[in-house]
This record gives structure tokens, C-alpha cells and sequence, in this order.
């Protein structure tokens, strides 16, 4: 597993459905989703709709080309906008893929809170967004 934040070269993660999520099955069978892409040329700016207490499994960008997007997720909380908080941001280095999986216990949630993931445009790609996570 890459370490926290880690960002992952072109040819690591293609399907994140078929290779990552299996991974996390293993150890926690009652994995849920949220996906979202954007169109080519547009940035992706989506937020997650989770309803009750949840813990965060990772989040996976993938570009459908090699560019060096910025990329912010964003505790939006259940308590209001005055504690919304960024958690991780960064700008990939001409690279199509991003892997975040956090600290065992790091980045439990509560309900009401949601996360909300936002990646620059960058001409001529799309950019696909899956959250892995567990309502506890």
C-alpha cells in the first residue's frame, strides 16, 4: 500500500474499481462508494451525500492523461461552514493518478459532515473520482 497522500505513476491504478476496491473488501466487507467524473476540459467538483457516521477508506483520482492538476479534499462539516477544514491538497507533477488512503482511525466522520472533492481543469482530460468509505 503507498503511504499516506502518495501520488502514483501513470501505469499504477487504470481501474479503480477492479483493482483497488477487492483490496479493501477483504478487511472491511461493507465498503460503499462514491464516483464522479468530469467532462473532458472540466474540472471535477463534487461532494459526497453519506448519511450517518463515516470512516474514510481513501479517495483515487484518475486522469485520462498524464497533467498536473490541483487537487483539494475538504472535510465539509455537519456543525457548518465555519468548520469546514481542507484536509490534503496538492498539485500532481505530470501524473495520471493520485492514491489517498489515510491512517488506520484517521478521518472518521460524523453524520451530518460529508467530503467534498475538488480537481482542476486541464484541457483534453476527464478526470474520474472514486471515495471508498464505511458508515460505522
Amino acid at each position: 500500500m503507498p503511504p499516506k497522500g502518495a501520488e502514483i505513476g501513470p501505469a499504477a491504478v487504470v481501474e479503480i474499481d477492479d483493482t483497488i476496491k477487492p483490496r479493501f473488501e477483504k478487511y472491511e466487507p461493507d465498503v460503499a462508494k462514491h464516483i464522479a467524473n468530469s467532462a473532458a476540459d472540466a474540472a471535477l467538483d463534487t461532494t459526497t451525500a453519506i448519511s450517518g457516521d463515516f470512516k474514510l477508506l481513501g479517495i483515487f483520482i484518475h486522469l485520462t492523461a498524464a497533467a498536473s492538476p490541483t487537487i483539494t479534499f475538504k472535510r465539509i462539516s455537519g456543525d457548518g461552514a465555519s468548520y469546514d477544514t481542507v484536509f490534503y491538497s496538492t498539485t500532481l507533477s505530470t501524473a495520471s493518478d493520485l492514491t489517498y488512503v489515510p491512517e488506520e482511525g484517521e478521518y472518521e466522520f460524523r453524520n451530518g459532515d460529508q467530503i467534498k472533492i475538488d480537481v482542476s481543469a486541464t484541457a483534453g482530460v476527464t478526470i474520474y473520482c472514486t471515495v471508498l468509505y464505511k458508515v460505522i
